[in-house]
């Protein structure tokens, strides 16, 4: 058994059966550098030069996810110093998108025809008057409405609070629920609404 043990742990000269082929390897490595005088050690290779760009000890998949990093700070960098909401409620009126609406009656009227599926027989109708007010990330005008529609039939939804939103002095959209934007309006009674017809 001690001589087995001997005869694995020796590389053998042509790669026998028993050659440990990783020591073997080793040995002719060292012997070879140390027949060029380098002390039996294998040298290091210097590190490749590229011919562009700059060498750098970080490997090529941490230096992609080190620019996506930089990129996703870039960006939320970015979206911080966006034009943050005043709560003045005159900041925004010089945006060129800020007209304040002069018809905004009729075209809530023409817009509400269509908003609803059935516009006839709207119950307990109000309407606030147009006031610079934070939707999404700008300031817009809005004009808030109060309505009960018809559901179905007979059957009403229930009185709830409409955002109509204008841009550049038109209506541009309708938010429901308003949320938000009609918090604290001041209603007054909107008997066109409430007499709207098919």
């Amino acid at each position: 058994m001690e001589g087995m043990a001997a005869d694995y742990n020796e590389p053998m000269e042509h790669g026998g059966a028993g050659a440990d082929p990783y020591r073997g390897n080793l040995r002719m490595a060292s012997a070879r550098v140390g027949r060029n005088g380098a002390g039996g050690h294998l040298p290091l290779k210097p590190a490749r030069r590229h011919s562009r760009g700059i060498e750098t000890a970080m490997p090529r998949g941490n230096r992609w996810r080190a620019f996506g990093l930089l990129g996703l700070l870039l960006l939320v960098a970015a979206c911080a110093h966006h034009h943050q909401i005043s709560d003045d409620p005159n900041a925004g009126a010089d945006d060129p998108a800020n007209v304040l609406p002069a018809r905004y009656k009729p075209d809530i009227l023409a817009a509400m025809h269509a908003y609803l599926n059935d516009p006839t027989g709207i119950r307990d109708a109000g309407i606030a008057e147009p006031a610079l007010k934070s939707i999404g990330n700008s300031r817009r005008y809005v004009v808030c409405l109060r309505l009960n529609a018809r559901q179905q039939g007979t059957h009403y939804a229930g009185v709830r609070e409409i955002a109509a939103v204008f841009l550049a002095g038109r209506f541009d959209h309708f938010v429901d629920p308003a949320k938000d934007a009609c918090t604290g309006a001041t209603y007054a009674p909107f008997p066109e609404l409430e007499k709207l017809p098919r």
